[in-house]
């Protein structure tokens, strides 16, 4: 399993959910921009990278609690493979299970 650490801002509102077990799981996709360098030299804004991630248990209902959409946040996530991506090997992982969330928004730790 690899790790990841990338920040930018939720690009939705959190959903929150519960397994049967109680257990509470939220996901949320986070919209990292990026800026490159045109023929000229010049920066430009490029395509952002898009993160799906899900949190689980205290800090899903934490994130849930304290995190809106637009807000910026700071991920430290595992990757794994969906049962989609070991039936079909070589398609992209997009799932990251974080585990590590800081809140970077100054409105995530008002609300």
């Amino acid at each position: 399993m690899s790790s990841i650490t990338f920040a930018g801002n939720l690009a939705e509102e959190v959903e929150l959910r519960y397994a049967q077990n109680g257990r509470a799981m939220a996901r949320f996709r986070v919209l990292e921009n990026r800026r490159t360098r045109n023929a000229d030299g010049e920066w430009v804004d490029a395509e952002p990278n898009a993160w799906r991630v899900q949190v689980w248990g205290d800090m899903a209902e934490n994130v849930a609690a304290s995190c809106h959409k637009g807000d910026r946040v700071h991920i430290t996530a595992t990757s794994r493979p969906t049962s989609g991506q070991i039936k079909r090997p070589g398609r992209p992982a997009d799932r990251r299970r974080s585990t590590r969330a800081k809140f970077l928004s100054a409105s995530a730790s008002t609300r």
